[in-house]
């Protein structure tokens, strides 16, 4: 089946000639091309310009730093050390733009152009689930024949499906991955929410508090529902590796060598540097990958504390730099409980967990 190696990017979609490729939630909301045949012409673009049929040629990090912002707002509202906001906010110093993701009012991940800083504001933080990115892959390629510098910033097989569909290595465009956990399917977040008895549409959704990770929504300018990672269905679901994509489990991005100029993330299994402040439990790891990223990195250092580390330090600490995770037997067991459509998905959740248990207390 295609949903088992999908990652669910639209490029397929997005460079169909004849609009005849739709991206549809199969029964575990996952999003596949669905291709009206009677429109279809056999062109063969959507084949040809699959990033998992073709992906893009991977380099190793040719260098490897600790970092985190000077800025103390970053810090706070931000994933890990705040590098992807730094790199963001120099992106439109240079009369740039920057592509990132937010929840919209509907709970719907969306990639979308940042021109300013207020915009810049909505990109921060992790988004733990996978963002609809096709709509704007010709929008960025029309940008880029204009001349104009863009800054695109998303997950491994989204920066992978970017660099099929524009075709080139634009000089003006730069490529930054997330060490990538694995992505949901946006539904789940929606469902769980609805059956939380949070009603749509709120303003807000972020997944990391100052001190800890944790799912908080905000509606009219209050917060209506926060739960730490370990107290919420949906996030500690997540964290357990079993609502991702198929494609996820088997990830080909999830090793050493990397698809985009730059690589950002927690910075796992750091050893003692120098530089490191009281208080700053989170820095960032920042790999980089191509002379364009360091290019792109200098520029942006002078707004970073940062410490060189050894490249070898930071792959050996992060499990997603070395493999994929592969299918644990929770995934596939709901998988089975969702595809019912009997429990909706906090049900599913909990279904799984007593299942699980109970499995492994009757093996022992």
């Amino acid at each position: 089946m295609i949903t088992k190696i999908c990652t669910g990017c639209g490029a397929c979609a997005a460079v169909c000639p004849k609009n005849c490729i739709e991206m549809r939630p199969d029964k575990l909301g996952r999003r596949a091309p669905k291709i009206n045949k009677k429109q279809c012409v056999d062109c063969a673009l959507c084949e040809k310009i699959c990033p998992q049929n073709f992906p893009p040629k991977a380099e190793y990090p040719t260098d490897c730093y600790v970092a985190w912002s000077k800025d103390e707002e970053d810090l706070r509202k931000s994933a890990s050390g705040g590098v992807g906001a730094v790199l963001a906010r120099r992106q439109l110093e240079l009369g740039g733009v920057v592509y990132g993701c937010d929840y919209s009012a509907n709970g719907e991940l969306q990639h979308f152009c940042a021109k300013d800083t207020e915009a810049l504001n909505r990109i921060r933080g992790s988004k733990y689930s996978h963002s609809n990115v096709e709509r704007c892959f010709p929008e960025i390629k029309e940008l880029l024949h204009e001349g104009r510098q863009v800054l695109f910033i998303g997950t491994p097989c989204q920066v992978a499906a970017l660099r099929r569909f524009v075709r080139k290595d634009y000089d003006t465009l730069t490529l930054v991955d997330l060490v990538c956990h694995g992505t949901p399917p946006n539904e789940y977040l929606v469902k769980h929410l609805q059956e939380r008895g949070i009603m749509l549409p709120v303003d807000k959704i972020t997944f990391r508090g100052e001190h800890d990770k944790m799912l908080t929504v905000w509606k009219d300018g209050n917060s209506v529902y926060q739960k730490k990672w370990q107290e919420d269905a949906y996030f500690s679901a997540f964290y357990e590796n079993m609502i991702s994509y198929d494609s996820c489990y088997t990830c080909q991005y999830a090793e050493a060598e990397r698809i985009s100029d730059i690589t950002i993330g927690d910075f796992w299994g750091l050893g003692e540097v120098k530089t490191i402040e009281p208080g700053n439990e989170r820095p960032s790891l920042v790999l980089v990958n191509t002379p364009k990223g360091q290019r792109y990195f200098e520029q942006a250092k002078t707004l970073l504390t940062c410490e060189k580390r050894e490249v070898n330090e930071g792959i050996q600490g992060n499990g997603r730099l070395l493999a994929p995770p592969g299918k644990n037997g929770k995934a596939k067991l709901f998988e089975i409980i969702y595809k019912t459509g009997l429990l909706g998905f906090d049900r599913s959740v909990a279904a799984t967990w007593r299942i699980d248990g109970f499995c492994k207390r009757f093996q022992k």
